[in-house]
């Protein structure tokens, strides 16, 4: 996608703001004794997490959308709430409340927890 940043970019961001996030480092090329750089990112979406497109069906996990920098992802997003989602899932089911709409609450975007 036009203006998207490469992952080289970033990489290079990444070296050059080491020092801020590491205040042992000040220069990451002598400081550091690298033997291999393990570099990965997470690819997100836009208007996260994604609502649900039909009644009675959750997407968990990747699948759903949810993402957190704390937590890596969607996949450990539902690990880091799973207590609060299965909770939810509980009541949304004891209540009969499983359209669409009703659904999109449980995965709500809560940037903050």
């Amino acid at each position: 996608e036009e203006g998207r940043p490469s992952l080289a970019s970033l990489m290079e961001d990444y070296w050059d703001l080491l020092p801020k996030y590491q205040p042992s480092i000040s220069d990451p090329e002598t400081d550091l004794d690298v033997k291999r750089v393990l570099f990965a990112y997470f690819p997100t979406y836009r208007d996260s997490p994604l609502k649900p497109q039909w009644s009675r069906l959750l997407a968990v996990g990747d699948a759903s959308g949810i993402q957190s920098p704390l937590s890596f992802g969607g996949f450990g997003a539902l690990t880091r709430h799973l207590g609060r989602i299965s909770g939810a899932i509980d009541e949304a089911l004891e209540n009969d409340l499983l359209h669409k709409n009703d659904l999109g609450e449980i995965n709500a975007y809560t940037p903050n927890l």
